[in-house]
């Protein structure tokens, strides 16, 4: 018999949710060495060493601290992590993952900047296309939202309520 994961909440409790919001920073870039065409593209990042899940890519986000709306949590983690000012627009997905013990409630939003971004917390950033994000070794929370971000970046994917009480996770296609 295996010892009870430490992460874990005591049998009869509660799960524990952390909800994480996560900017899908939209740009449009130079698709090719010509130059002339444009794709639109998302920047990810990739979790540097010394944080959980270091290696993997993700949306660039955080948690959303008690009493701050999820766009105010937003902009704050991405100026804190990549030095970048954002106006959040809508909402593209919600997904619950189980991460180490708990959920992890991660909700993307569609986001604009006019900033560079900065290297400040992770060790690597990636413009990438729709047909790129299958490429990457994502985190396991921003998996479930693969495709509701590339349905976005190729003209879809209307704006979703984010999960709640009596609500199940709305999210892409792919699991991740």
């Amino acid at each position: 018999m295996s010892a009870p994961d430490a992460g874990a909440p005591p049998a009869g409790a509660a799960p524990i949710v952390v909800r994480v919001v996560c900017g899908v920073v939209r740009a449009s870039v130079p698709d090719g060495a010509d130059g002339a065409g444009h794709a639109p593209r998302v920047l990810v990042t990739r979790r540097g060493p010394g944080m959980s899940h270091a290696g993997a890519w993700e949306f660039p986000g955080g948690k959303v601290e008690h009493g701050e709306s999820d766009a105010a949590a937003l902009a704050r983690e991405l100026h804190e992590e990549l030095g970048l000012r954002v106006t959040v627009g809508p909402l593209l997905g919600a997904a619950d993952t189980p991460v180490g013990g708990r959920t992890v409630r991660l909700v993307a939003y569609a986001c604009t900047s006019g900033d560079t971004p900065e290297l400040r917390e992770h060790d690597a950033l990636a413009w990438v296309e729709a047909d790129g994000l299958g490429t990457l070794d994502w985190a396991p929370a921003d998996v479930p939202l693969l495709g509701a971000v590339a349905g976005w970046l190729r003209g879809g994917a209307p704006p979703l309520r984010p999960p709640g009480p009596g609500r199940p996770p709305r999210s892409g296609r792919s699991p991740r």
